[in-house]
């Protein structure tokens, strides 16, 4: 019985403790902010937030600071290039989602993220 009521007890600090991290991630949907293309290829794009008060949405990877894979490579311009600076903001979802890739395969960081590039 005493095992019990403990039990009892303790729960709900354990399962709010848990969810005490878990807060949504802040995205910056209608802000727009600056990022350098650090990486490229096929259907890959590395982009490195240039604003500090939005580095929170990249992360530390590599050599690289600040940083997400872009989620939807049709929606970026054919041009683009490494070292071009860009405005963009985070979108859910593809613009366009049927585009022709090529098939090659470059590493990336975990976070990716879908954006739109200002014009």
């Amino acid at each position: 019985m005493t095992k019990l009521f403990f039990t009892l007890l303790v729960l709900p600090f354990l399962v709010a403790g848990t969810f005490e991290g878990c807060e949504k991630e802040p995205l910056a949907s209608e802000n727009e902010f600056n990022v350098k293309v650090v990486a490229s290829f096929c259907a890959y794009t590395i982009l490195e937030i240039q604003d500090p008060e939005y580095s929170e949405l990249g992360i530390d990877w590599k050599e690289y600071q600040h940083v997400f894979t872009v989620a939807n490579p049709c929606d970026l311009p054919e041009d683009m290039q490494i070292g071009m600076s860009y405005k963009c903001r985070i979108i859910e979802k593809p613009i366009d989602e049927d585009c022709i890739q090529c098939a090659g395969f470059m590493e990336t960081p975990a976070v990716s993220r879908n954006i739109k590039l200002s014009h």
